[in-house]
């Protein structure tokens, strides 16, 4: 009898058992596929005799649940009265002899490859009973007869994988993932997600570079521009100008939340070709949620409005179009640029360059979303419900530092 305490223990250890075995039964929450233990198990498909698997909060796989299409060695728990949630691995050969991993570990590639798990490796000899590898055996066996307990072809996958898909981001926003990269800190450590309103606030108005009534202005400007004129290419040249972040003004001091001065192909666009920047815009709704669809689309159009060169789109990056989204909605989307980047970044634990346009969202505006001071209600007091307005732009004031550039 021993404990395995690290992922290369357990791994190697089911490999072996299970190379060694006639049969192996097993009954576990969740499972997954691409690790190697879960390829092994595939490929020895048939020395499975009866499984189960659990498939609460849609943590399983439905690539495990393809595979066992037509076989009809393994089950699947659908819908369960609370959580379907042992751990049992039994390993049998013909001479009656038996080992059995138990303990915290799904099948999973996280319990097999970088979770904190530990399971007992326990044999046949080591029970003085006799009694104990048939009493798991039996206790599988009763998970396989439950009501809910159903074969892989019973399983709607389509249905299953909707559902999957619409839980997973939620799901991973609980575990600290948001998109591809991981972050060095986690969001319960990060202040700036876990103020509330007075203290998001407070750090507002301690802006050491700009004045918050300008600031607020500039934001007021732009929003009645959109209301106005709808689109973008329906405003005049200067008007464009101020929303693009380069109009010279001693009234309006466009150039806050980021100055796009040196972006000579951006500005050409919207001096002289603003319908591709404006369709691409369009595609944010100007009031109500916005929504990851909504900027992949802006995304898209926008990337597609820049002159081509060599095959590719240039001279397009998340300065400009962050600035125009910032513009248009205020209240999702901070121009992220040389000025503001490094301290936003690092004040999240991300790193989000030139280009990292998915990232952007993912990074940052999803984890902003999720953060206490943006979903609180709206204030009552007039300069305050303003700042509320346009909060996610407003982060530039937090973090702006000059010394990293001129935005």
């Amino acid at each position: 009898m021993r404990l395995l305490s690290s992922q290369a223990e357990i791994s190697s250890t089911f490999n072996a058992l299970l190379d060694g075995c006639d049969s192996v039964s097993f009954a576990v929450a969740w499972a997954s596929c691409g690790f190697d233990s879960c390829d092994r198990l595939l490929r020895a498909h048939r020395k499975i005799r009866q499984s189960v698997v659990g498939t609460h909060f849609y943590q399983t796989d439905p690539e495990f649940i393809q595979s066992f299409v037509r076989k009809k060695n393994v089950k699947f728990i659908l819908n369960p009265s609370g959580v379907f949630h042992p751990k049992v691995y039994l390993f049998e050969k013909r001479n009656g002899s038996w080992s059995c991993l138990i303990g915290s570990a799904n099948f999973t590639g996280g319990a097999f490859g970088e979770n904190c798990e530990l399971l007992l490796h326990i044999e046949s000899g080591h029970d003085p009973t006799r009694a104990l590898g048939s009493k798991i055996r039996r206790q599988i066996a009763i998970y396989w007869g439950w009501d809910t307990a159903k074969y892989a072809d019973e399983v709607d996958l389509e249905r299953y994988r909707y559902w999957k898909d619409r839980f997973k981001r939620p799901f991973d926003k609980s575990q600290g993932r948001f998109g591809r990269k991981k972050a060095t800190t986690n969001i319960h450590e990060v202040a700036l997600l876990n103020d509330g309103w007075p203290e998001f606030f407070a750090n507002v108005q301690n802006d050491h570079h700009h004045g918050l009534e300008r600031r607020v202005m500039v934001l007021a400007a732009a929003r009645a521009l959109f209301r106005n004129h709808g689109s973008l290419v329906n405003m005049s040249k200067e008007n464009r100008q101020g929303i693009g972040g380069f109009k010279e003004s001693d009234d309006m001091p466009w150039g806050w939340f980021g100055s796009m001065k040196g972006a000579g192909v951006f500005k050409n666009l919207i001096n002289e070709q603003p319908q591709g920047l404006s369709g691409a815009l369009d595609t944010i709704p100007l009031e109500g949620p916005v929504q990851r669809g909504d900027y992949e689309a802006f995304i898209e159009l926008y990337k597609a409005a820049f002159p081509i060169r060599n095959g590719e789109t240039f001279r397009h990056g998340l300065g400009t179009a962050t600035r125009l989204l910032a513009m248009k909605r205020p209240d999702y989307f901070v121009c992220l640029d040389k000025a503001n980047r490094n301290g936003l970044c690092g004040a999240f634990g991300v790193s989000v360059n030139h280009h990292d346009y998915y990232d952007y969202w993912d990074s940052i505006i999803d984890r902003v979303c999720e953060s206490k001071w943006w979903n609180s209600r709206r204030p009552m007091a007039a300069m305050e419900r303003q700042v509320w307005d346009g909060r996610v732009a407003f982060l530039d004031s937090i973090y702006y530092s000059p010394v990293e550039g001129v935005g």
